[in-house]
């Protein structure tokens, strides 16, 4: 199952469930294969049943990537998080 859950919190703990979140997948360019970076990107929309941003999706093919989680709202940025993934 490739569900994306994120849990997004104001400094007092309290729920915030009207932004934008997004969840980008990055690997990042391999000259010497010839491969140019890859970018995919996942719109999460609130769910209010489970008080998350969910949503489903996969990367593109396996390795290692970079991932960028980030949160706007009113057309600014509230929160971001940066981590890595393995693809298998």
């Amino acid at each position: 199952d490739n569900t994306c859950q994120v849990h997004l919190t104001d400094a007092n703990g309290k729920l915030i469930g009207d932004a934008q979140v997004t969840v980008t997948l990055i690997m990042p360019a391999m000259p010497s294969m010839g491969m140019p970076e890859m970018k995919s990107s996942l719109a999460l929309p609130w769910d209010a049943g489970s008080q998350t941003y969910t949503g489903k999706g996969q990367p593109p093919m396996a390795g290692s990537w970079n991932v960028l989680v980030e949160a706007r709202k009113n057309g600014g940025a509230i929160a971001s998080l940066h981590t890595h993934l393995s693809a298998k």
